[in-house]
């Protein structure tokens, strides 16, 4: 399994590099924001890259008002990876997306005609699906598939993704959860890749992430707020100063950061050093979530794609 990391920006993996030089990380790119993104990552950085990954953007499009109306669109999305793939004689991705601009349950319509439109321009896009209920994921299996994108907002429990997974394990197709990283969903099914802007996400609101090796579970995520913010003394969080294992954390901070927690706190640079711990955590999780996979007899290593 691959665990991508989505938002990432050229300045935090730089920082990241130097610091862990021999990490590679999977990264999710976006047709939203690729602004000069794709030159850094896949074409200046790739060879310190592990994966990449190419989203449409219709999430942003749907959810952002900073985004210009008539800015996203299928047709805009198709030139930009057909020109890419007549610029260049090797595929800068290793996959991309369909154009799933409604996320509804309601929305195979437009999004198949929007899928069948980038077939028609040479494309190979992997079909994301948003209803598991209706006909979407039996009509891509009656059709050969042997790929498929979960991005339904209604896989949200261990239950719903049994449900889904069911029909395609059965069909021997491979599976990317969109916007998933909770460990009893990853851990359990045999999911071949995910994403998550987590890393970024959890650093925004005062908090890192945490492997802890003593935590009597099976997942050891332990995730600590930093209490720069009023509302993160609630009793069933944990903060920092009244974590259990905090001399534990202080040497791993020091140990792979060379950092203590008070630089996390610092006013210039400490939002980002949280974002270097929690980029650190998803690296982690991705090689556990891997050893479970391999005990658990998952075969969770899909080929990557020609574009």
């Amino acid at each position: 399994m691959k665990l991508h990391l989505a938002s990432m920006f050229p300045y935090i993996y730089k920082k990241y590099h130097e610091l862990l030089p021999y990490e590679k990380l999977n990264i999710l790119l976006s047709y939203a924001n690729i602004g000069s993104n794709m030159e850094f990552f896949c074409l200046k950085n790739r060879d310190n890259i592990d994966g990449t990954i190419f989203d449409c953007g219709a999430w942003t499009a749907n959810n952002s008002k900073s985004v210009v109306p008539g800015s996203i669109t299928v047709e805009k999305y198709i030139d930009y990876l057909v020109t890419l793939k007549e610029l260049y004689d090797k595929p800068l991705v290793d996959e991309y997306f369909s154009f799933d601009i409604d996320f509804s349950n309601k929305g195979f319509g437009i999004n198949h005609q929007n899928y069948l439109r980038m077939i028609d321009a040479g494309l190979h896009p992997t079909y994301v699906i948003h209803d598991i209920y209706g006909d979407e994921i039996e009509y891509f299996i009656d059709q050969g598939c042997k790929r498929l994108a979960l991005g339904s907002a209604q896989i949200k429990t261990s239950e719903t993704l049994d449900y889904v997974m069911n029909k395609l394990i059965s069909a021997d197709v491979s599976v990317h959860l969109f916007g998933h990283t909770k460990f009893d969903l990853i851990a359990n099914f045999p999911i071949n890749s995910c994403d998550s802007a987590g890393w970024t996400q959890a650093g925004a609101f005062g908090s890192i992430k945490y492997w802890n090796p003593k935590k009597n579970d099976i997942n050891k995520t332990d995730q600590i707020y930093l209490e720069e913010y009023s509302d993160t003394g609630i009793k069933h969080k944990i903060t920092l100063s009244n974590y259990e294992y905090r001399d534990d954390l202080e040497n791993f901070l020091h140990d792979k950061f060379k950092m203590s927690s008070w630089d996390l706190l610092k006013e210039n640079g400490g939002s980002y050093m949280k974002m270097l711990v929690n980029i650190y955590y998803y690296t982690q999780l991705e090689k556990i979530v891997n050893q479970i996979h391999k005990e658990k007899g998952f075969n969770t290593f899909s080929d990557k794609k020609d574009e």
